[in-house]
Formats: C-alpha cells, sequence, structure tokens
C-alpha cells in the first residue's frame, strides 16, 4: 500500500527519453530448443487429482493443481530462460537492456506479438499485470507483496518498448524483472467482484495453449488446444516445440489408479 501512494510507480515517456548508451541484447546465439524431427499433431492426455475450483490467475483458491498446467506450462513473458545454458532467450520481448547499476531493464516488444484471441499485446497490459498484482480486489497476498517490495517503477516508452526498475540490483535482471502480459480487454470488468466474475471465464493468452471454448467438463476434465496460428510458433525458441492439437487433463482421484488407465490406453 505504501508502494502505491507513490505517483512515480507507474510513469509515462517517450522514446526520446531512452537513455542513450543502453546495449540492447536479442539472445539469438543460444542453441535451439525444439526437435526438428518432433511431428505436429494428436492429443497428450494427462490426469490431475481433482477438478480445479477456479480457472482464475489470482485470487482465492487459484493457486490449485490445475494452475501450473494452465498458467506456468504455457504462458509467455518478456523473457526466459534456455533450458540447457540458462542464459535469456527471448519471449514476448524480442530485445532487452540493462542499465549500469542492474536495476532497470528495458525492453522491446516483439510486434508480432498477439493473444490468442488475436488482439496485439502492448506495454499497456503489463501496467495491467502490476495493476492487478497491487490491487486488493484481486486477494492476492503473494503478488501483492512481491509487486510492492521488488519493484519501484514501471515505465511506458511506447505501446512496443517499456522498463522495469527493481529494489535492488540483480544477477539475470531481465529474468528477474519478465512479466506476464495481464490483457486490458479481457480485465476490463476488473472490480471489488473479481473472485465472482472471472471465477470460469477463460483468459486469451499470449502462449502456444488455450482452454477450449467447450473444454470444461465440470468435474470431469479440462481441454486446452494449440493457438491457431500462434504468433511464436516459427520462432527459433519454440518451433517444434508444444506439438500436440489437444492437452486433455482429466480427473482420477488416486494415482494408482491413472497408472492403471495408462496401461489400459
Amino acid at each position: 500500500q505504501e508502494r502505491l501512494k507513490k505517483p512515480e510507480f507507474f510513469t509515462f515517456a517517450k522514446p526520446e527519453d531512452l537513455p542513450k548508451d543502453l546495449q540492447w541484447q536479442d539472445g539469438m546465439n543460444e542453441p535451439e530448443v525444439g526437435d526438428p524431427k518432433a511431428q505436429k499433431g494428436g492429443t497428450f492426455t494427462y490426469w490431475m487429482p481433482s477438478f480445479p475450483p477456479t480457472v482464475r490467475m489470482m485470487g482465492e483458491n487459484a493457486n490449485n493443481f490445475f494452475r501450473g498446467y494452465h498458467y506456468d506450462d504455457v504462458e509467455m513473458s518478456l523473457v526466459s530462460l534456455h533450458p540447457e545454458t540458462g542464459n535469456v532467450i527471448p519471449g514476448i520481448a524480442n530485445q532487452w537492456a540493462e542499465s549500469a547499476d542492474r536495476r532497470t531493464v528495458y525492453f522491446r516488444i516483439d510486434p508480432a506479438a498477439t493473444y490468442s484471441d488475436g488482439v496485439p499485446v502492448d506495454a499497456d497490459d503489463f501496467f495491467n499485470t502490476s495493476y492487478l498484482q497491487l490491487s486488493e480486489y484481486s486477494q492476492n497476498p503473494f503478488g501483492n507483496e512481491w509487486y510492492a517490495t521488488q519493484y519501484t517503477n514501471i515505465t511506458r516508452f511506447d505501446a512496443h518498448t517499456l522498463s522495469i526498475t527493481m529494489a535492488e540490483p540483480k544477477v539475470l535482471a531481465p529474468y528477474w524483472v519478465s512479466m506476464s502480459p495481464m490483457p486490458r480487454h479481457f480485465y476490463n470488468e476488473f472490480g471489488p467482484d473479481f473472485e465472482q466474475r472471472y471465477q470460469w471465464r477463460v483468459r486469451p493468452i499470449s502462449g502456444a495453449y488455450v482452454i477450449k471454448d467447450d473444454g470444461i467438463q465440470f468435474g470431469r476434465s479440462i481441454t486446452m488446444a494449440r493457438v491457431k496460428d500462434w504468433w511464436a510458433k516459427d520462432r527459433k525458441y519454440y518451433k517444434h516445440r508444444f506439438n500436440p492439437d489437444y492437452l486433455i487433463y482429466r480427473v482420477v482421484r488416486l494415482p494408482d489408479k491413472a497408472l492403471e488407465l495408462f496401461f489400459q490406453g
């Protein structure tokens, strides 16, 4: 709450306000991640011990068993880490640069980045991420604490350029400040009734899989579909990955039963 009282937390600037000595990086020297022999198509079926109480990313019961499959495994952030080398690679941002004190990271958003509903990703969506995470409406203690103590500023220079400043310098600073965007057009009804209003609304995603319109079978399963014409499907570190057409997560209460179903096909 103290952080929210400081007007400089959210700053609007112009492209000419960017520091002139920035050394922009694109992380394109790392080896590819996917296997070109991988085939697209088919369905991957897995199990979960209980049906999730919500598909929200924040709020009461949001940190459920399904959240990792729905968010952590498929959502795109500004940048990521290469799984073999541990170096920073592009995500939604295709370029980044660090300030000399390693507290501020500047990002350029890939102009092709879009959500699963076709709406472009822009800098204001990352402002929205900070706003939602800091808001009391989301009933989100971890996000409230993390965004209030780890970050001191987010600045918009234009629709595709922003910076995020940390309270303290970090090694791998671009990764530390790498947020996922919260689409403004989806959260435009965010308010005191957030938890009830968004309980089962399927959020547009910047990653490769989104819950199908008819994919929620209450008490039984949730099906996610590969995003048609996903914007990152031909990017170096994302092609040859995310290959199944569908991911089905079925409710199976016991691991032994899941194993039995596996052997039965």
